[in-house]
């Protein structure tokens, strides 16, 4: 858009707004409107990228859909925004606005963020007090407590990087060589952000401003990547940017050369205040330059005691770090040192309270996992609030709460059910009443029809009838119970209710039998039998599957709490989900997943085959938490049908473990043994062997020939310390897990790959 443009902005007028559907054409433009807009006139042009537009205040337009009588709390607000008009340019009509949308790309979609302002009011009309009775203690909380403590702000060590209000742009100081093109958009990825484009370079001026601060000799050509939004058809070209410090214009040219410098653009995706947002499925990430940040979180200005700290770390996760505590955020005390870490959750304890303290800082020293820098989902502190709380103040003396008054769950039985509705729900809790007619339940916006409402021990007991969802609209719902004169309960995570449906139900097929797919790979291999998992819709495999040639998961397929087996050529995850387990609950039962395919076969170019293809997908895969590796406690000799390990492992009775070698490693031959597990003592570290596996040679490709199956141990291993020269080094042999309960496999076909 051009300065000048205007844009009338308005919002969906209904209670919650129904997920935007990019297939409908028009779909949006026809929703019903709210009567309240604003006119957004633009101050300045549009970038095309890396900086943010700010709108006018939309405050009455939102104010107009949460005042609606259906409005509820966690409902979604659609925003339609419509060019008014053409801004002139040059004398001459200027071009309509445009952008990227999120159909195009996530990457290049813009980013909505909403700034929101609490303020009282000024006035109430007497007709819309609220009186409700309040009792809240007056005096601070004192001892062990383990309220969750609330964080108002995160802080990241590598500020210029981590500031999410403003666009980065800094130029990054490299080896001087001559880099390619994906080489400098795969640099700045992994800060976070991406190459700057031309316009963010040179601005809109003819000379090129100076884009980093360095003392640059003047007759020294300095070569810059840049991303170049210039497209034709559907193609974007990235140029490399030559720019002399003294000389512009004509000997600007699209080059490959030398550089010491590459320049990043952009906002950070995983900004510091995602490890306090109370969401796992966000995370910060720490640029991967910085091998050693820190990530302060602020409790507030009303300090608290601290007793632990809960940190849950993404795939790069510190294996060394201090978590400490301060008062000013300048001076910090009672520091913990926490070593061999392993990731997932941590939980930290200090012996006393750290106490009382507004900042609590994480320092990472040493990178491990899978990440290539430190990320963090949630940061969690527990204790005791400090601050004491004062009733009966003037400015809020018209709404009071009490707590003892306030409808409660305490449990919802069973859990999940189908989108075609018709499933009976039990709920307990304290409601108030037991009278229906003054009672309501809903499972998001789904209401469920209540049948009975009784009192048992104390407690109140509705049983309630789920109403249809529709199986576009599955997933988790908060349950929710309204009383006429009490209010509603508040969401809570022990409160929810999944609309799902189940593989082997008719419902989930529109009354059709479930979709029986292909016969065996050998006796079918050209079967092209197709599975589609819509968008919006969750499906529970309830059951192991006939064999497909493509599951192509545009919504959620859950694996079920069963052991489950699945086959296809392809899986193809498009913007959904595919779970089996989660980092909260992983999957404990036995699944398999069997691909199949041509290594020729070209039908989904770019991923391969036999392969599950992720784009813009979840794959959420969590299999039993197991002991993976350890080392021999003792050295074992030839014959030898037990092993001791230094740590108690659980390893399953018939799984397979690899014993690795001490004495000898060749390419084509190798001392390790692969052995069953047959027996477990001494509390998991004695370990007795079975089936041990033991090869003469392997061929070229690693496959090894000669093998035989005997009762015991072939060769020597080691389990000891030696002192040389003073110091103590370990000589022993790892022994692995090779067993998972969790296994994704291609099938093995003797036509394509004979013995």
């Amino acid at each position: 858009c051009k300065a000048g443009t205007k844009v009338r902005v308005w919002a969906e007028a209904s209670d919650s707004s129904q997920p935007f559907r990019p297939a409908l054409r028009g779909e949006l433009g026809d929703r019903p409107r709210t009567s309240t807009y604003v006119d957004w006139v633009m101050e300045a042009d549009w970038k095309w990228a890396a900086e943010a537009i700010e709108s006018a205040d939309i405050s009455d337009v939102i104010s107009e859909v949460i005042s609606r009588p259906g409005w509820r709390s966690g409902g979604s607000i659609t925003l339609v925004m419509k060019q008014e008009n053409r801004a002139r340019v040059a004398g001459k009509t200027g071009p309509p606005c445009s952008m990227f949308s999120a159909d195009y790309g996530l990457y290049y979609a813009p980013k909505l963020r909403i700034e929101m302002q609490s303020s009282q009011l000024a006035s109430i009309p007497e007709s819309n007090a609220c009186h409700i009775t309040v009792a809240v203690g007056t005096k601070p909380l004192v001892g062990k407590c383990e309220a969750t403590l609330s964080a108002v702000a995160a802080i990241a060590s590598s500020s210029d990087l981590q500031q999410t209000e403003v666009v980065l742009k800094e130029a990054f100081p490299v080896e001087r060589k001559e880099y390619t093109f994906p080489d400098a958009w795969d640099f700045c990825t992994r800060q976070g952000v991406r190459l700057c484009t031309r316009q963010e370079i040179l601005g809109d001026v003819d000379d090129p401003e100076v884009f980093f601060e360095a003392d640059v000799p003047s007759d020294w050509n300095i070569f810059v990547p840049y991303l170049n939004f210039r497209s034709l058809g559907d193609v974007a070209w990235n140029w490399w940017l030559g720019v002399h410090p003294d000389i512009v214009g004509d000997t600007m040219r699209a080059t490959a050369k030398e550089t010491e410098f590459i320049p990043c653009c952009g906002t950070i995706e995983h900004p510091p205040y995602m490890a306090i947002d109370g969401d796992v499925e966000t995370s910060w990430n720490a640029a991967a330059f910085d091998s050693s940040p820190s990530l302060t979180v602020d409790l507030g200005k009303g300090k608290a005691a601290v007793n632990h700290v809960q940190i849950h770390w993404t795939a790069g996760y510190a294996t060394e770090y201090m978590v400490d505590g301060s008062t000013d955020g300048q001076v910090w005390s009672a520091p913990v040192h926490v070593m061999h870490a392993d990731g997932g959750l941590d939980e930290i304890s200090f012996l006393e309270d750290i106490g009382p303290v507004q900042f609590l800082r994480i320092r990472m020293m040493e990178l491990g996992g899978s990440g290539e820098s430190y990320g963090i989902k949630e940061v969690r502190a527990y204790g005791c609030s400090l601050d004491p709380v004062v009733v009966n103040q003037t400015e809020t003396s018209l709404f009071t709460v009490k707590k003892s008054l306030t409808p409660v769950i305490t449990s919802v039985e069973p859990t999940r059910g189908t989108t075609a509705g018709g499933t009976d729900v039990t709920i307990k809790g304290n409601f108030f009443t037991s009278d229906a007619a003054l009672l309501e339940v809903s499972f998001g916006r789904f209401p469920c029809a209540i049948q009975t409402v009784t009192v048992v021990s104390a407690e109140h007991v509705i049983e309630c009838v789920t109403g249809a969802s529709g199986v576009l609209f599955g997933g988790d719902k908060y349950v929710i119970v309204s009383s006429r004169e009490y209010g509603s309960t508040v969401p809570t995570p022990n409160a929810t209710y999944t609309y799902i449906d189940a593989w082997s139900a008719r419902t989930t097929w529109g009354g059709s039998a479930p979709p029986t797919g292909c016969g065996s790979w050998f006796d079918d291999p050209g079967c092209t039998d197709t599975v589609v998992i819509p968008e919006g819709q969750v499906v529970l495999v309830d059951t192991s599957l006939p064999r497909f040639y493509l599951i192509l998961i545009q919504g959620k397929l859950v694996f079920d709490r069963v052991d489950i087996q699945i086959s296809a050529t392809y899986i193809l995850v498009q913007g959904g989900t595919l779970e089996i387990g989660t980092e909260l609950e992983p999957y404990e039962q036995n699944a398999k997943i069997t691909l199949y395919g041509h290594p020729k076969s070209i039908d989904l170019p770019t991923f391969g085959t036999k392969v599950i293809a992720c784009f813009e997908c979840t794959l959420d895969i969590h299999g039993k938490p197991q002991i993976a590796w350890t080392m021999l406690d003792g050295t074992t000799a030839p014959g030898a049908t037990e092993i001791t390990v230094q740590e108690a492992v659980a390893w399953p009775v018939g799984s397979k473990i690899v014993i690795a070698t001490t004495d000898f490693e060749s390419p084509r031959s190798s001392h390790s043994e692969v052995a069953t597990v047959t027996a477990l003592s001494n509390f998991g570290k004695t370990i007795s062997l079975g089936d041990i596996g033991v090869c003469s040679g392997y061929t070229d490709s690693g496959i090894p020939f000669n093998c035989t199956r005997r009762s015991f141990l072939t060769w020597p291993h080691l389990g000891e310390t030696r002192t040389i020269e003073g110091r103590d080094l370990q000589f022993r042999a790892e022994v692995g897990l090779l067993t998972r309960n969790i296994v994704i496999e291609g099938d093995y076909d003797e036509r394509l790959c004979p013995l």
